[in-house]
């Protein structure tokens, strides 16, 4: 029986550029997927769920995957990158064992994070099934951080997307308490991208593929969701303090950041802020244009309608 390896992120963290990378280079060995059944896995409802994964094998999408991985490992590994997974790694423990599953835990600096999903719509009306079972808040089954359910209201999305980070970072260090012996390999999406690919050769060692040589993949970018159109204050983190210590230890150190960097990554562009401006200009000078012509029709029903010697 060959191995799992599953991938602990919150999103936005490279998880596609490893799966193509990861498949184009060794798909004679691993079968590498990226979110193969989505937000299937429920993340939001079985996070920290360690007495109820027998409830999570009740969901058929994840019943029927679990067969699919059982049988994947006969002959090959089985790696899934992609952040939905996150709450199902305690029920791949308890099926497979802890000799069997491997997690890979890559965190990316917070502002990143958070700005990014800021412009993929969470908590900002998207309502798929990412956002409705995917994502946390402080309501969740299994969240820790619930005291901020008293703030919720009065935050923007940037901080919600920030308690997520945050969330998600906690619930990495419960599980490596949890499973002490469990395979456990740290990562952060800094340190993959680093031009000297240091980093990336140490997680293909641990994920037990032969060293191959991947055509400088560090230098390619695969992204089919990246999205601009952000609106937030990346300096919002200070008034996280729980947010803040959770970054400082992993490394991250929030410094007053570059506005101009994060504007140009995730925010609105020159040309969307000027297309902003003149929508309601447009509508205004459309709506002038039309009680214009309504008063010029109305004078002249009136000049025709006038009876002799009216002025």
């Amino acid at each position: 029986m060959s191995r799992i390896f599953l991938f602990l992120s919150t999103g936005r963290c490279g998880t596609q550029w490893l799966a193509e990378t990861l498949a184009s280079g060794f798909a004679d060995v691993a079968d590498v997927t990226h979110e193969p059944i989505d937000a299937a896995y429920h993340p939001r409802d079985f996070i920290r769920a360690y007495d109820r994964l027998d409830d999570m094998l009740e969901l058929t999408p994840i019943r029927d995957h679990l067969r699919r991985v059982e049988r994947t490992i006969e002959d090959r590994a089985y790696i899934e990158t992609g952040w939905p997974v996150y709450a199902a790694i305690p029920l791949y423990i308890k099926v497979f064992g802890e000799s069997v599953v491997r997690v890979v835990h890559i965190p990316r600096h917070p502002v990143h994070v958070a700005a990014s999903f800021v412009t993929h719509g969470f908590w900002r009306g998207r309502a798929d099934e990412f956002a409705t079972h995917g994502v946390l808040d402080p309501w969740a089954p299994g969240v820790v951080m619930t005291e901020y359910a008293s703030r919720w209201p009065r935050m923007t999305p940037y901080e919600k997307c920030l308690y997520w980070w945050a969330e998600l970072q906690l619930y990495g260090a419960d599980l490596k308490d949890r499973y002490p012996s469990l395979g456990f390999h740290g990562i952060t999406f800094e340190e993959l991208f680093a031009s000297d690919g240091s980093a990336l050769r140490e997680l293909v060692d641990f994920l037990e593929l032969p060293r191959r040589d991947l055509g400088g993949a560090v230098e390619r970018r695969i992204d089919e969701h990246r999205s601009r159109g952000a609106r937030f204050n990346w300096w919002e983190i200070y008034d996280h303090p729980k947010v803040l210590a959770v970054a400082e230890s992993l490394g991250y150190h929030v410094r007053w950041s570059s506005a101009d960097e994060l504007n140009a990554r995730y925010g609105v562009s020159m040309t969307e802020r000027i297309r902003r401006v003149a929508r309601p200009l447009r509508r205004i000078t459309a709506r002038v244009r039309a009680a214009d012509r309504s008063a010029r029709a109305a004078r002249a029903q009136r000049s025709v309608g006038s009876p002799p010697g009216d002025p």
